[in-house]
């Protein structure tokens, strides 16, 4: 699966999940642990994926030099 794919597909959990427990009126707590254990996973994927955007970016628009700063 492609990595923007897993992304979305892992982001679409985060949500799901998120959403599933904002609207329970009382949490099951049977149903907890697997949950947390689902989005902590689909976290994991979202964060890698978005490190490697970040440092791609980061070859294309570097941080703009401090000494420029400095020359004020």
């Amino acid at each position: 699966m492609l990595e923007k794919e897993q992304f979305t597909k892992n982001y679409g959990k985060l949500k799901e999940i998120s959403e599933h427990l904002r609207t329970q009126k009382e949490v099951n707590i049977d149903e907890l642990i697997p949950m947390v254990e689902q989005a902590t996973a689909a976290y994991k994927v979202c964060q890698e994926r978005l490190n490697t955007v970040k440092e791609a970016l980061e070859k294309y628009m570097p941080e703009p030099n401090n000494d420029l700063k400095d020359q004020n």
